[in-house]
């Protein structure tokens, strides 16, 4: 049972968890998806805030994270809009690849994020610089097919 002080929500463990937890852990999956939800807009304009920061290495590495986080999204809807096997999305190099084969993102989308993931990988795992105009264009490009994808449960 959810329980509401204004912001504050509580949920109730059954006394049965054994035998009564499908309910409770539904509660629970619905208010991790209601907190999911309001905090998407923070994630994503992140990397713009950290390309006006001219923190251009930071602001690739946090467009791939959204684009990561979109593209777990809608391979996780497509399993179960279709119950069709979905490559697991535990790793980032696959999951583009895996959008792409269901026609989420287009071929140029797929070849752009193999090149975008190599930008990223590169800033994560060495101290090279990022060019301003190497980010800006990481950024504008990425969120333009978050943008595309759009929310949840409304474009597969």
């Amino acid at each position: 049972m959810i329980t509401s002080f204004d912001n504050i929500k509580v949920i109730l463990r059954p006394k049965e968890p054994h035998i009564d937890s499908e309910d409770f852990l539904d509660q629970v999956n619905a208010w991790f998806q209601e907190v999911s939800l309001s905090l998407r807009p923070a994630l994503s304009e992140e990397p713009k805030r950290l390309l006006d920061k001219r923190e251009y290495r930071a602001a690739v590495i946090s467009a791939v994270t959204v684009l990561e986080a979109a593209l777990r999204e809608k391979l996780s809807e497509y399993r179960k809009q279709t119950g069709e096997f979905v490559y697991p999305a535990q790793s980032l190099i696959p999951m583009p690849r895996e959008a792409a084969r269901l026609h989420i993102v287009s071929p140029g989308e797929l070849e752009s994020a193999s090149v975008w993931i190599q930008i990223r990988n590169r800033a994560v795992h060495s101290s090279a610089d990022v060019a301003e105009n190497e980010a800006k264009a990481v950024v504008e490009n990425i969120l333009g097919i978050v943008d595309r994808l759009g929310p949840s449960s409304t474009r597969l």
